[in-house]
């Protein structure tokens, strides 16, 4: 039986935006959530936070953060789609979520023991980067740490290394590529002002280890995208391109793209996403 959060899908953007961010707002209280016992929402509105009585209450984490194995304790699922989990192709969006005695959080692909990230109650105070260990050592921290979690560490690329001042941390993202090109299959962590490691997610782990694109099918997709774009654009610039799958199962290009529209006199910019199947992808 599940019994749920008083969370709706008016907010599922925002829970969304928020878990992006690796948790946020909706982990704070985790402890607290452990033992509450919420209003139920209607059958099927699996959005958001939400608590299954049938779910196994213990969990054992293998080390990591910690010199031995863990005791987990399940506290809740959370759902990081706009669409419930039953009315998609998988899983991918939606985890299982436990807590050790530290209340540390630890992230499960739903009713799997594909392990997706932890973080940890306290990840870090606003220390401002000329107080925190360079940005080098807090990489090569990075490194390590991708390489002693990873088995195939060596085919994840580096995407971006930004310091949060008012965090105090590292935010470090890998990515892992389908056939050369970027997907969404982000390995991100953050590593503190003293160059601890306290949270680490990869939402899509081993959702594209079997697929393969040629550079025609994804030309294909690219094309595709062109035609819709508006004719009235003077100026188009791609800002983010990269393989993904939609809630339907099927794998698409998906480009975030800036387009300038002017009249002569003045001119906007638009920030639009398009989505584009790829025709004859292979996930086998």
């Amino acid at each position: 039986m599940k019994k749920f959060f008083t969370v709706r899908k008016t907010v599922g953007i925002v829970i969304f935006l928020t878990f992006a961010l690796l948790w946020g707002s909706l982990s704070a209280g985790a402890e607290g959530k452990k033992t509450k016992q919420p209003d139920p929402a209607p059958a099927g509105d699996d959005y958001g936070a939400y608590y299954d009585e049938a779910k196994a209450r213990t969990k054992e984490q293998a080390a990591m953060i910690r010199s031995e194995k863990t005791a987990l304790t399940y506290v809740r699922i959370e759902n990081l789609r706009e669409v419930s989990v039953s009315e998609r192709a998988d899983h991918y969006g939606t985890y299982d979520v436990y807590v050790d005695e530290k209340q540390t959080e630890y992230l499960y692909l739903l009713d799997t023991d594909v392990f997706c990230g932890f973080r940890m109650s306290d990840v870090g105070t606003a220390t401002p980067q000329q107080e925190a260990i360079p940005q080098e050592k807090a990489m090569a921290i990075a490194d390590a740490f991708l390489e002693d979690t990873r088995a195939n560490s060596n085919a994840y690329k580096l995407l971006s290394c930004e310091y949060n001042e008012l965090g105090g941390y590292y935010d470090i993202k890998y990515y892992f590529p389908v056939s050369g090109y970027k997907s969404d299959d982000i390995f991100r962590l953050w590593v503190n002002a003293q160059g601890e490691v306290t949270s680490f997610s990869e939402f899509n782990y081993q959702r594209y280890d079997n697929l393969t694109i040629t550079a025609g099918q994804r030309s294909e997709a690219a094309q595709q995208i062109n035609k819709t774009r508006s004719s009235d654009a003077q100026k188009i610039s791609v800002v983010d391109s990269y393989i993904s799958v939609n809630d339907s199962g099927e794998v698409v290009l998906v480009e975030v793209v800036d387009i300038t529209i002017s009249d002569g006199e003045d001119s906007i910019t638009l920030r639009e996403m398009y989505t584009q199947p790829i025709k004859g992808a292979d996930e086998g």
